[in-house]
């Protein structure tokens, strides 16, 4: 595969590819030291993954973000990034980030320019807040973004974490899967917005609180893909009443 240029291995003490076109670049990173690799110029790469929780990934992955045009893949799950450049959107033929287990706790506005993302994986990252500019990608069919709390494992309420997101979400019309966005940052006027997710698969929501329910139930009733539903209220004494003319025709699992 390497003589074809389909893929290449690389280790931290690599700086260049051999000569050719190199589709996809696997990177293993196991030290401390800044990952010099410099193969980035005139780059080829369709695909990028990257393993190991040593090095430093932020000067690489801001060099690919001003020379990369065609990066489609980039996985960097479990690695040791802290920040995603603000040139994040000259990549705009990516269609799945793979930041989970990262340190990366802010995103970058660029976001917005990714037009051709499909798949954004969020999970188990400092991530709180997630930029309005994400409402613009009408192609995005999967957006998750939580933390679990394994120390309040015991706390079915606090044990999930989600994101805030800012209104617009109506216009994420590809959705499939979300999860979880805490809901009582924009509360009613966000749920309803919600109504237009009509790919919906699986939902998750996390901070419910009772004056919602009306507002949900109207959603979800819009929701005819829906199959899995995971709603958390904001504490224990709080209590949903979900009245749903109709239930989502192929429902599969809720959890309150």
């Amino acid at each position: 595969m390497k003589n074809l240029s389909f893929c290449h291995f690389v280790h931290e003490d690599d700086e260049t590819v051999p000569v050719g076109i190199t589709r996809r670049l696997s990177i293993a990173i196991s030290s401390s030291k800044e990952f010099k690799f410099k193969g980035i110029t005139n780059s080829h790469f369709r695909a990028i993954h990257g393993f190991g929780e040593g090095g430093e990934l932020e000067p690489f992955i801001s060099k690919l973000c001003s020379k990369s045009r065609i990066l489609k893949v980039l996985d960097i799950q479990g690695t040791s990034l802290n920040q995603i450049p603000s040139n994040l959107g000259n990549i705009f033929h990516l269609r799945y980030i793979n930041l989970r287990g990262t340190k990366v706790q802010t995103l970058p506005k660029s976001i917005g320019e990714l037009h051709n993302l499909e798949t954004f994986d969020l999970r188990e990252t400092p991530v709180r807040e997630i930029p309005g500019e994400i409402n613009k990608l009408a192609k995005l069919r999967n957006l998750l973004a939580y933390h679990c709390n394994y120390e309040a494992k015991y706390s079915l309420l606090s044990f999930t974490t989600g994101v805030l997101m800012e209104k617009g979400i109506k216009n994420l019309t590809s959705l499939q899967n979300l999860c979880y966005v805490e809901v009582d940052h924009g509360g009613v006027d966000l749920i309803q917005e919600m109504k237009m997710l009509r790919q919906i698969r699986k939902l998750g929501l996390t901070c419910l609180r009772r004056e919602h329910g009306n507002a949900l139930s109207a959603a979800i009733v819009e929701m005819k893909h829906l199959e899995n539903l995971n709603i958390t209220t904001i504490d224990e004494d709080e209590i949903i009443d979900l009245n749903f003319t109709s239930s989502p025709p192929q429902l599969q699992r809720l959890h309150l």
